[in-house]
């Protein structure tokens, strides 16, 4: 796990960072300048949170001893959140993080209150969080986390698929995710479970993961989206 720090300062004092080879997650904290002007402009600031924090989920320890609490500017400030880190990965702590975030922005998103779109990975406890605190907005996944996941079950042991199949079976799947009308991405999976255009012996234990993606096709399968999804990576 690693963690930075930045502030206004000199370069030579601009970054903290605290390191743990074992994990390959991140924690960016970027931290505003204490001015009147920000403290009247910002809606984080008017609250005394001067800091913005960004973390990337390829952890593999729990949350619970996070350093981030170290960098905030106040005691004020670390007790809002300390029960977030605290809690872990959770959903309830989600919900408390994302009502927090709701609280603060009260008039934001354009004056809607909500965003129309949410792109997450697959994780249960965000995404019922988000549905949570803002239950009018379309939540789908990214594409980009998707895609990496089908590759790591392809390359997991477990699941028995021939190194030199791999990429024959992922290009398969990018096949359904990338079609580009709804028509092509049926005919495509229908491809995909029949092994047509391929000589790949049948992998009942792939055709049923790939049945469960195509389940949720509506949240990740680019032909189901129209022009309000600008990105395919988190928003």
């Amino acid at each position: 796990m690693s963690l930075q720090f930045s502030i206004k300062f000199p370069s030579s004092q601009n970054k903290i960072r605290i390191s743990n080879s074992n994990c390959p997650a991140t924690i960016t904290i970027k931290v505003k300048l204490d001015t009147k002007i920000i403290r009247k402009r910002d809606e984080y600031a008017k609250r005394g949170l001067f800091a913005v924090i960004c973390k990337s989920e390829a952890h593999n320890h729990s949350l619970e001893t996070s350093e981030t609490l170290r960098f905030l500017p106040s005691y004020e400030c670390r007790e809002t959140f300390v029960e977030y880190f605290n809690d872990g990965e959770t959903e309830n702590s989600y919900t408390v993080g994302f009502n927090l975030l709701k609280e603060t922005l009260k008039s934001s998103f354009n004056g809607k209150g909500h965003p129309s779109i949410f792109l997450t990975d697959k994780f249960s406890a965000e995404i019922n969080a988000l549905k949570n605190v803002w239950p009018q907005s379309t939540n789908l996944l990214c594409i980009f986390h998707v895609a990496q996941a089908v590759w790591r079950w392809l390359w997991e042991a477990k699941n028995s698929i021939p190194k030199d199949h791999r990429q024959v079976l992922m290009h398969i799947f990018q096949k359904i995710m990338y079609a580009s009308s709804i028509q092509l991405a049926e005919e495509s999976f229908l491809n995909a479970i029949g092994y047509v255009g391929t000589f790949l012996p049948t992998y009942e234990n792939w055709n049923q993961y790939l049945q469960t993606w195509w389940k949720e096709r509506p949240k990740w399968c680019l032909a189901y989206r129209d022009h309000s999804v600008k990105g395919s990576s988190h928003q």
